[in-house]
């Protein structure tokens, strides 16, 4: 993988017009955008655009804010005004990544909930995602049961400099990465204790006995409905004894909701 392009001093005048005009190369585009991430000074020059609103006829020549003279055809600022809201998305995507929200909204999307656990976003209960596990390879394409929005995610989120552990480790496992999930949330999990909930999902999703154990162990002592529910959902799948006392205690904290409905069923299956 080669280090990103960054540029070491402000980009020329000709530049940024270029960048506003959406006429530089790839490669130079991606440049500015990231140093747009870190320098304020041009930041607020591009920023000063859309406060200039009063444009006549479009052959109209418009003053731009001065920092090396260039002018700017009202034609250009047309195109910018648009530009300007898709850059400031670029340089927040580049810088931070997907927000935890935004993995939400995109969840929503699909037909069913990503993993069989419970996460910290708190998602709105769905049936969970079927998983075959019969093959250690990854399966060839995308994941139909994926939303597409979560890849975009996940591409983001991999590149973006300030992402942190846990929001890559989310997305990675929403969109069935269960590995690559396990390492991030490993990490995140180890400086904040909002990650274990997602570690434990996805050593869930993974399945394994050593990872259904571990994830069961990793949920004792909570009496959070995420965390009762990711401990009886991996006792449930090693068929231990106690899942019944682990579905029990979950129902104990949420006997009403959809949540519940689904506890009740696993219950049913121990108990038949």
């Amino acid at each position: 993988m080669t280090a990103p392009e960054v540029m070491t001093v402000h980009p020329t005048d000709e530049t940024l017009a270029g960048f506003i005009d959406d006429r530089l190369k790839a490669n130079e585009r991606r440049a500015v955008t990231r140093h747009l991430a870190d320098c304020d000074e041009c930041r607020t020059f591009l920023n000063d655009l859309s406060d200039i609103k009063a444009m006549d006829e479009a052959d109209n020549v418009v003053e731009m804010p001065k920092r090396g003279g260039w002018r700017v055809a009202a034609a250009s600022f047309a195109v910018a005004a648009g530009l300007l809201v898709v850059f400031a998305t670029d340089i927040r995507d580049w810088t931070y990544g997907r927000s935890m929200n935004d993995l939400k909204a995109a969840s929503a999307e699909g037909e069913t909930r990503p993993v069989e656990g419970r996460l910290s976003l708190d998602l709105p209960y769905k049936k969970a995602v079927s998983v075959n596990r019969g093959s250690e390879e990854k399966p060839s394409g995308l994941d139909p049961t994926v939303p597409s929005e979560l890849y975009k995610a996940v591409s983001v989120l991999s590149e973006a400099r300030w992402a942190g552990p846990h929001r890559r480790g989310v997305a990675l496992l929403m969109a069935h990465y269960y590995q690559d999930a396990i390492l991030e949330l490993r990490k995140a999990a180890e400086a904040d204790g909002a990650a274990v909930p997602d570690l434990a999902a996805a050593l869930i999703a993974s399945g394994s006995r050593k990872e259904l154990q571990e994830a069961a162990r990793l949920s004792e002592g909570s009496r959070t409905p995420t965390a009762l529910w990711n401990r009886a959902y991996a006792l449930y799948k090693l068929n231990d004894p106690r899942a019944a006392q682990a579905w029990k205690d979950y129902l104990a904290v949420d006997s009403k909701s959809t949540w519940a409905d689904e506890a009740r069923e696993k219950l049913a299956n121990l108990t038949d």
